[in-house]
């Protein structure tokens, strides 16, 4: 399910979530105070943040290893 998800849609995706409870809580009521706009934007960036630098592309499989070291070079040399 999340193969098809690139690392910017789900960064993208929460920002959007984000906002939007954000917006239903002014909505409804909810206290803002500079503490409460604090935890809103940790909320909001540290996730993403910590997801861009930790998610790297997968790395390959000892089976593509053995593929590229068999194959013969451009020369024609083996």
């Amino acid at each position: 399910m999340l193969k098809s998800v690139s690392r910017l849609q789900l960064a993208a995706s929460w920002l959007a979530a984000i906002v939007v409870l954000f917006a239903v809580s002014v909505v409804l009521g909810a206290n803002i105070s500079i503490g409460a706009t604090e935890l809103w934007l940790l909320a909001c960036f540290a996730p993403p943040t910590v997801m861009l630098f930790v998610w790297r592309a997968p790395t390959p499989t000892v089976a593509e290893l053995l593929y590229i070291v068999n194959q013969p070079d451009q020369a024609g040399r083996r």
